[in-house]
């Protein structure tokens, strides 16, 4: 739609500018609001507790040698103005978890949940 001229974009939320191919650069809501924390938004693949070593350690190396530097996959995130920055392993939990947290707790918050947070090891932000 922006491409197309029907949609004219104002801002990106976050402290950076975005850039969409054929159309150009999208400034920051920290422009105007400096203060402004974006919330970070991410795509993910979640394997459940226990699964087999080798599974883990084959994931890993995907994410690593192939999604990583996968041209495909870079191009079809540049086409749809998203920010491809790949994360696997530890760092992807440190960078997810925030999120992650702060949706299970307005869940509970807001009824959702059946149960805290808190019970299955997420302690409120």
């Amino acid at each position: 739609m922006i491409r197309a001229k029907k949609l004219r974009p104002l801002a990106v939320l976050d402290n950076k500018p975005l850039e969409i191919k054929d159309y150009g650069m999208i400034p920051p809501v920290t422009k105007w609001i400096p203060e402004f924390t974006p919330a970070p938004l991410y795509f993910g693949i979640f394997v459940p507790k226990g699964v087999p070593e080798e599974v883990v350690t084959t994931l890993n190396y995907l994410w690593e040698e192939v999604i990583k530097n996968s041209e495909a996959v870079k191009k079809y995130a540049d086409d749809r103005g998203a920010v491809f920055t790949p994360y696997w392993g530890t760092e992807a939990l440190v960078k997810a978890f925030p999120l992650i947290q702060n949706n299970a707790w307005l869940y509970y918050d807001a009824g959702k949940a059946e149960i805290s947070p808190m019970e299955i090891g997420i302690p409120r932000p």
